[in-house]
């Protein structure tokens, strides 16, 4: 008859290999985890990014902007001014009749603004039906709608009230001349 005996070192080895198994399968699931991770942050990067940009780099998120899926590129509907929010404060400095809206700083050539008349001073109140005011910016409005929609700006210039509409076309990236004087207090894109 045999006796199945077993040894301090054999049990010490399987407790070892045991042991080295949990590990590594410890390590391995932690190492997936990890990198999960990092393809999550880079995915959350890239849709803060987009929102931030979506919001004429306000530092508030859109909750409303489209989620970007890892890697991609997705375009904006873009008007192609700078601005400045009409506060009461800027309406008194500027001698504007308005006390809301958004003056426009600097129009990008050949941009979809260009195109339908806006000029450097002008002052948007509305963008269709909707009255620029606190809670909704110029900004705010035009990324509500899609590349290629028509938009109706009623424009403060000077005395003078007057309707323009402007097609919305597509910016992947802001467009930055670097090679104009900047203007005295530049806002938001849009």
């Amino acid at each position: 008859m045999t006796e199945n005996r077993f040894s301090m070192l054999k049990i010490v080895g399987g407790v070892t290999l045991v042991s080295i198994i949990v590990v590594a399968l410890v390590a391995g699931v932690a190492f997936g985890s990890y990198r999960l991770g990092l393809a999550n942050g880079a995915v959350q990067a890239q849709t803060m990014q987009a929102q931030f940009d979506a919001r004429g780099n306000n530092a508030t998120p859109n909750p409303n902007a489209p989620a970007l899926p890892f890697g991609r590129v997705t375009t904006r509907p873009y008007l192609g001014v700078q601005f400045e929010i009409v506060t009461a404060d800027l309406a008194k400095t500027e001698k504007l009749s308005v006390e809301s809206g958004a003056i426009i700083r600097d129009v990008i050539a050949n941009s979809p603004a260009e195109k339908a008349g806006l000029k450097t001073g002008d002052v948007i109140s509305k963008v269709n039906d909707t009255a620029l005011d606190k809670t909704h910016s110029l900004a705010d409005l035009v990324t509500s709608y899609k590349v290629g929609d028509e938009i109706t700006l009623t424009v403060l210039r000077g005395s003078e009230t007057l309707t323009l509409k402007a097609t919305l076309s597509s910016q992947s990236a802001p467009q930055r001349n670097f090679n104009t004087p900047r203007p005295r207090n530049p806002g938001p894109t849009g």
